[in-house]
């Protein structure tokens, strides 16, 4: 069911990763009124960036160039919805 789908990145077992030259450190994820709930600061060349947490999602996808991985769809969505207020 497609509603559920943010169980499915809640497990994604990642604290940290980098994407696109940006270095995210995830403080916590979880869900909150049926949508999915991700707590994160970043860095790009050891500078912190802003970032206007908490971040949610509704109904987030769970393929990633046409193939189901969790763990690349959820790097993707947080660097999208950070990196909206950023210049990079």
């Amino acid at each position: 069911m497609k509603t559920d789908n943010y169980k499915k990145l809640v497990s994604v077992d990642i604290k940290k990763f980098t994407h696109n030259g940006v270095d995210f450190d995830i403080i916590s994820k979880g869900e909150r009124n049926g949508l999915l709930k991700i707590v994160v600061t970043a860095s790009r060349n050891g500078v912190a960036l802003p970032v206007n947490n908490p971040l949610y999602f509704k109904n987030p996808p769970l393929k990633h160039n046409g193939e189901e991985n969790h763990e690349e769809v959820l790097k993707e969505i947080v660097f999208q919805a950070a990196s909206i207020k950023w210049q990079l």
